[in-house]
């Protein structure tokens, strides 16, 4: 089963476990999920999950009629779902401004879409992920607080440098793992057809 997710996933999984066991074990955190979980399933949120769940469901049993379909792909369809399916549907209801799915798509298909890729395709060991992923997190979320303030412009660039760094080295070595594992696979598919 754990041959499914990549390490990156695991890693992000171990933290969100952590997380829900910090606030199920203290009494005011505990009271703050309950009245999230209210909320989620109010019938007009819960109605819009399912709606949004039907789409990924349909979407995904048409797309495995293909060849190129794998059982693998369910898991991304999920992700997808949770993470971007899901910001995105409220995202449009609250949003005013003009063409927001215009907007959206034309986001979500610059050159960045690359870089997603190759990030999510090609992960790192479990514990350079344990580490990159809090590194990270804690950096971005100070770039973000200190972007707030005008006196901490400084800091706010400075942090905005350390992620582009950041960003830089992991480029480099998901590069470098992803030519290595081509590599393997034209080698052992040069092999198999001897």
């Amino acid at each position: 089963m754990l041959y499914f997710f990549s390490t990156r996933e695991l890693a992000m999984g171990i933290y969100m476990a952590v997380l829900l066991i910090y606030v199920l074990c203290h009494a005011k955190s505990r009271k703050a999920l309950l009245k999230v979980v209210k909320i989620a399933a109010s019938p007009r949120i819960s109605v819009t999950a399912l709606i949004l769940a039907a789409v990924g469901i349909g979407a995904a049993f048409y797309a495995s009629r293909f060849s190129v379909w794998d059982n693998a792909y369910y898991k991304d369809v999920v992700m997808w779902a949770l993470f971007v399916g899901w910001p995105l549907c409220f995202g449009a209801i609250s949003s005013k401004e003009k063409g927001y799915f215009r907007n959206a798509i034309v986001d979500n298909l610059k050159f960045m879409v690359l870089f997603d890729c190759v990030f999510s395709t090609f992960t790192f060991p479990l514990w350079a992920e344990m580490l990159i992923i809090p590194a990270t997190t804690i950096i971005a979320l100070l770039e973000m607080v200190a972007k707030r303030e005008e006196k901490s412009k400084a800091v706010a660039k400075l942090m905005g440098g350390l992620l582009t760094i950041i960003g830089f080295v992991v480029l480099y070595f998901t590069v470098r793992t992803a030519i290595a594992e081509f590599k393997t696979d034209m080698t052992s598919g040069m092999v198999a057809s001897l």
